[in-house]
Order: C-alpha cells, then sequence, then structure tokens
C-alpha cells in the first residue's frame, strides 16, 4: 500500500539552489559510494570539498534536482562548453537516482530537464557512461543518445577497469 502511494506523489524537477546544497551533497555522495564505477569523481574527494564549493556549483546554474515533497530524490547537471570553437555542444553529467524512486519516471523527468536546457544553449549534447551500465544505456538511447565510441579502461575501481561509452544526440529547440 505504501508503495503504491509513493508511486502517485509528483515528481517536480527544477534547478538547484543554494538552499539545497546539504541535499544535493548527499546525494552526490550516496551515487559516488554505491555506483564509484559509474563515476569519474571519488567519494572520498568530493566529500573533502568545502560547503562553499558545493554552493558554488549550485550558483554556477547547471544542476537540476527531481524533488517528491521535500526529498531530493535525483540529481543531473547540464554543462555548454565556453570555449569559442566548442560552444555549440555541451556534456550531460552528475546523473543519479536514489535507488528507492528508480523505475518510477524520476530519470527520465531529469533527462528531460536536461536535453530541454541543452536545446536553448548549443546543438550537440554528449555524455559517457559505464559500458556494463545497462539500465542507463537503454535510458539514454530511449532519449535520442547513439554510442558513438568506447573508452577502454576509462575508470578504474579498486584495481578494476571498467570501459565507457560515449554517447551523443543533437539537440534542438524543436526537439
Amino acid at each position: 500500500m505504501a508503495r503504491a502511494l509513493l508511486r502517485h506523489r509528483p515528481v517536480i524537477v527544477r534547478r538547484l539552489e543554494p538552499a539545497d546544497v546539504d541535499a544535493f551533497r548527499t546525494v552526490r555522495l550516496e551515487g559516488l559510494r554505491n555506483h564509484p564505477e559509474n563515476f569519474g569523481s571519488d567519494a572520498d574527494d568530493e566529500a573533502s570539498y568545502p560547503l562553499e564549493r558545493w554552493t558554488k556549483w549550485i550558483e554556477r546554474g547547471g544542476g537540476f534536482g527531481a524533488f517528491v515533497d521535500v526529498e531530493l530524490v535525483g540529481i543531473i547537471s547540464f554543462s555548454a562548453e565556453t570555449q569559442k570553437k566548442h560552444r555549440h555542444q555541451g556534456s550531460i553529467g552528475s546523473f543519479y537516482v536514489r535507488p528507492a524512486w528508480r523505475g518510477r519516471g524520476v530519470a527520465d523527468a531529469l533527462m528531460t530537464a536536461a536535453i530541454e536546457e541543452a536545446a536553448r544553449q548549443v546543438e550537440h549534447v554528449s555524455l559517457t557512461v559505464t559500458a556494463s551500465n545497462e539500465g542507463a544505456i537503454r535510458l539514454y538511447k530511449r532519449h535520442g543518445f547513439e554510442v558513438v565510441g568506447r573508452i577502454p579502461a576509462s575508470i578504474r575501481v579498486d584495481g578494476a577497469d571498467h570501459d565507457e561509452l560515449s554517447m551523443h544526440r543533437r539537440v534542438a529547440a524543436s526537439d
């Protein structure tokens, strides 16, 4: 019964704000700890960052959060390239949905928000995903991304190498 009630609670996706910094830090570190093979960043490194660094990241405006009531249940980031020859490109990263909220549309809602933001700023968007993360790969393909390359041994965790796939899609205001 409780599970059915949870399914009907609305998910609100919005830009992260400085007031969200503690929740953002908690969710981000949870993702890095639970799935170290899926992130280029390290949980211990990021846990040592002062709160001001987390707040500045939010203030730059690239992060979105999925909220159910007041609980942050997922995060994603979009960033546009700033160099002159690359300003038409952007990337998606820092994507994580808490386990209790997977399979409930949260990931799709976050990805849609990131793609809509990308379409306002750039023409192309890319991301990388651990080659063994089949669920994420299906999600990205569902949102129009195509595999354009493989990066062997891109991430090493506890002596084990993990390949990453490079994925890409074109975005436009009409997407």
